[in-house]
């Protein structure tokens, strides 16, 4: 190869490129796709329909390209697996062909060809990568090569103007495309800085700004109408491990993985023996790389890159993938394909090496290079369906499963699916070209698509996994259904509730006992979203909460329970009814699945951030509910939000959903609150806005996938029958009107009118405080930032109370702890004197000031951090708080204690 194509320079790149690409096209013989390869063709598809997706659907990161690039090859060839497929390939042969030019501008002709030679015949890895539709994991690949080849032409070529711009562009479309893009980013701009110092203040700076500005306008622009979710996203919390074990990791996993030396996700070699070959050259041609550049890196330490010919550039690149890997602790057993970058310093550095090597002895270079060929041809060879019959026989019979089910349901008339697992909804819908939608029912990658199963009354249910897991849920639920199993994929059909229609038991005169805290047991049902019980234990067996109705109710058949939490369901829940206390009956018992089933307007549903489990047996009477926890979990607690308990009130009654919207529509609603089922049915204007979560803080985790409603004039609240009476106590005890109807087999509350006045008064100079321990006159210092407490656990007995300078005209007073909302106690006695010698008592009534939450099937209340008590006017000097009850948790504080007067101004809900 020592004059390659001398009379014709294009001969040998062109050959090498069409190598690439009859590689490459074995792949697409037999096409396979997983869920997210899907996802970028339906995204494809929505282009052509005029819909402009920033990101990959369902995350605020990780641009569309992908799918930009896959929608003209469907316009020409039509949707389908293999035109899907193109779009990655011609990304890979762009690769493969800058790899060539890239490698050739640093270190001449024969380092190019042998780079872009690599690169053609690559590790079986890059392979999949390059026909994979995996929406940027070939694309970061070529924009790295792309961004550090600019930077080295920056340096080392005097680059103009533009070039700058080109490079900030290329960086802006990376950094819309994904993060990965840092590898790479980093060091060459670093580079450059290196190369000239000022840079910063240059005019070529602007250029590179307005490329930058340009590429990722996407991402900008995204950003600035969604809060920088982004970056948001980015920041978020996730699993980590130690920087030692994610560099080894790296090093022995994900490295070798990358290099073809072990399958994908195992440390099995692809080849015996020879495949540790393969990881040996490659650390050994790499520190080959490292002495050739010891020149650079003497004039590095100088901060200066004059000497350096390139290789400085591609070194710095896996550094800062191995720091910045090793510094966020991410974990190669997760996945490898975050590491895709180190394929654009690869292959250049192998044709550095190939190019130095050859000079000192042909032989030698030439061996390894047929080496890295041989083992790069043994691992395309075993992972292609083409030569593999054990792996053609698999993505067969995967193709035919698909086939047989998308035409069962065909022929049922099943045009809406629920399929709980992602791996299964987006294949599926792709695979039937949307002729059949599938939709998870508790995450909307693409919310269109939940909505439309959602909005159908009947929809199947289809598994590939978790089947019999549903099987019992279903059971669970009293569900009765008719299932078949076309393909190998179990179908719910004709799913059918109970024949009941429910009526909730009243929770007056409910007791409980439990194995830790029943003092806080009625927590369990005070329709309050910001409460709960829970044996503030880690989960273990013998565990129990046992309700007791106070009398024996005739005719119960359904229990809900709502954890608030799904890592607080419990992992073994017995669920035992007695009507004496003594003869017990077994009617349920549950391990916990994937989501928590419940019925939504007679259709089965489940949820992972408001999780319910809706328990049903035939009616009996029934005095006594225990609830059993027999597993087993170290890192959380079980808990109880909210419980409800239901007998049988006659035959169901249909659920119309156009009633029920024709209905909303008459009310002149402008904000409605309604299940899935409902919601579907209405025009998406009327889709409520959701208070940011983090205005709540002390909420339990999964409400703030919940709506959250403050009383307004326009807004609705659509509820099962069932819940209307408990919804009207909440809005009465609030002191509010609205008018109300029934449509549909739904309840609809509107027009709320906001409770009765009250006036924040003043506290008047030379006002005192005294309590039963703690420094009480930080409650009335008007600084959040400090409180009262008693220091621990409150105990029955402890007091507060607030000496005035002169009688004033009181009405109430508010109570606020936004640190330890769970302080704020309501088991109180108020009394009240009007000489500070004299008390007498006062009833009063205590309020949320919280929004309303609107919970699927019922209304609760909150306090959002703040307590109201409200009193018949009085005229009073001093007022004295005095718990009834202790805990053995939690203390009793406050930050701040207002009083309230009669007048026409109302404390205002946040």
């Amino acid at each position: 190869m020592s004059q390659p194509g001398q009379g014709r320079p294009w001969l040998w790149p062109l050959v090498i490129l069409l190598l690439a690409a009859a590689l490459r096209l074995t792949y697409l013989l037999h096409p396979t796709l997983d869920a997210d390869m899907a996802l970028t063709g339906l995204m494809a598809m929505h282009i052509l329909q005029g819909e402009l997706p920033v990101f990959f659907w369902g995350q605020p990161y990780c641009g569309s390209i992908e799918a930009f690039l896959a929608a003209p090859v469907f316009a020409v060839l039509g949707p389908s697996e293999r035109a899907l497929m193109l779009a990655p390939l011609l990304v890979s042969l762009a690769f493969v062909w800058i790899t060539y030019l890239v490698t050739t501008d640093m270190w001449g002709r024969r380092a190019g060809l042998v780079a872009m030679l690599l690169a053609a015949v690559p590790p079986f890895y890059l392979a999949w990568v390059s026909v994979l539709p995996r929406a940027a994991y070939i694309e970061i690949p070529t924009l790295s090569l792309l961004l550090v080849w600019l930077a080295f032409r920056i340096v080392h070529r005097r680059g103009s103007a533009w070039l700058y711009f080109a490079y900030g562009l290329t960086a802006g479309v990376g950094l819309w495309t994904h993060f990965l893009i840092a590898y790479a980013l980093l060091p060459s701009a670093v580079y450059i800085w290196l190369a000239d110092k000022r840079i910063l203040w240059r005019r070529q700076m602007l250029y590179l700004l307005a490329g930058l500005l340009l590429g990722g306008l996407p991402l900008w622009l995204y950003n600035l109408s969604h809060h920088l979710a982004t970056f948001a996203y980015l920041a978020r919390p996730r699993p980590v491990v130690g920087a030692w074990q994610a560099f080894l990791g790296l090093v022995v996993l994900a490295v070798p993985t990358l290099l073809g030396v072990f399958q994908d996700g195992t440390m099995t070699p692809v080849v015996p023996v020879v495949s540790y070959l393969s990881w040996g050259l490659g650390l050994t041609l790499l520190l080959y790389v490292l002495y050739l550049c010891r020149h650079a890196f003497k004039d590095l330490l100088r901060l200066s890159v004059a000497q350096d010919d390139g290789g400085l550039l591609w070194l710095g690149l896996i550094a800062c993938l191995a720091l910045v890997v090793s510094l966020a602790g991410e974990s190669a057993e997760a996945t490898r394909r975050h590491y895709v970058p180190l394929f654009c310093a690869m292959f250049p550095l192998a044709g550095l090496a190939y190019a130095r090597l050859s000079e000192k002895s042909p032989p030698l270079a030439g061996l390894v290079l047929v080496f890295m060929l041989a083992s790069n041809l043994a691992g395309l060879y075993l992972s292609s369906a083409l030569t593999n019959p054990a792996l053609l026989k698999r993505y067969q019979a995967q193709e035919q499963s698909t086939q047989r089910l998308l035409a069962a349901l065909e022929s049922w008339g099943v045009r809406r699916a629920y399929a709980p697992v992602y791996w299964d909804a987006m294949r599926l819908t792709f695979a039937a070209r949307e002729r059949i939608i599938f939709a998870e029912p508790f995450f909307a990658h693409y919310p269109p698509y939940t909505r439309a199963v959602d909005a159908d009354p009947h929809p199947a249910w289809v598994l590939g996994r978790h089947s019999q897991d549903v099987v019992e849920m279903f059971a669970t639920l009293g569900a009765s259904f008719r299932l078949e199993r076309p393909g190998g994929f179990w179908c719910f059909l004709d799913i059918t509730p109970p024949p009941h229609a429910l009526a909730e038991v009243p929770s007056q005169g409910w007791r409980a006992l439990a194995s830790g805290h029943t003092q806080d047991a009625p927590l369990a049902w005070d329709r309050r979203a910001d409460t709960r019980w829970s044996p503030h234990a880690y989960q273990k067996p013998g565990q129990f909460f046992q309700l007791d109705l106070g009398r024996v109710v005739p005719g119960v058949c359904m229990l809900h329970l709502h954890s608030g939490n799904y890592s607080d369901m419990p992992r073994l829940l017995k669920v035992d009814v007695s009507s004496d206390g003594r003869q017990w009956q077994k009617v349920a018992r549950l391990t916990q699945r994937p989501g928590a089933y419940h019925w939504i307007a007679g259709k089965p549903m489940t949820s992972l951030t408001s999780p319910r489990e809706d328990v049903y047996f035939p009616p009996r009477p029934v005095r006594f509910i225990r609830l059993t926890q027999a597993g087993k979990a170290t890192r959380h607690y079980w808990s109880l939000a909210e419980l409800a308990v239901f007998t049988a009130a006659g035959p169901a009654r249909p659920v119309d959903a156009g009633a029920a919207a024709a209905a909303v529509r008459a009310s002149g609603a402008l904000a409605v609150y309604a299940d899935a089922f409902l919601a579907a049915n209405l025009p998406l204007a009327l889709a409520p806005p959701r208070l940011a979560r983090e205005r709540f803080p002390e909420w339990t985790a999964g409400l703030d996938e919940r709506s959250f409603q403050a009383p307004a004039p326009g807004s609705l609240v659509a509820l099962p029958l069932y819940a209307a009476d408990g919804a009207r106590r909440i809005w009465q005890a609030a002191g509010l009107s609205f008018q109300e109807t029934q449509a549909g087999g739904y309840h609809l509350f509107w027009g709320p009118a906001p409770r009765p006045a009250l006036r924040p008064l003043a506290l008047p100079p030379g006002s005192s405080a005294a309590a039963s321990a703690g420094r009480p006159e930080r409650a009335l210092d008007h600084k959040l930032a400090s409180r009262w407490s008693t220091g621990r656990a409150r105990r029955a007995g402890d007091f507060y109370e607030l000496r005035l300078p002169t009688a004033l005209d009181l009405a109430g007073l508010t109570l606020t702890s936004p640190d330890s909302p769970q302080d704020l106690s309501e088991r109180l006695r108020l009394e009240a004197s009007a000489d500070g010698a004299a008390w007498q008592p006062v009833q009063f009534k205590t309020a949320g000031l919280g929004p309303f939450v609107f919970g699927g099937d019922l209304l609760l209340t909150s306090r959002s951090s703040r307590l109201l008590l409200a009193f018949p006017p009085i005229k009073a000097k001093a007022l004295r708080l005095t718990l009834l009850e202790g805990h053995r948790y939690f203390g009793w504080s406050f930050n701040e204690l207002d009083l309230l007067g009669p007048g026409r101004s109302t404390p205002r809900r946040p």
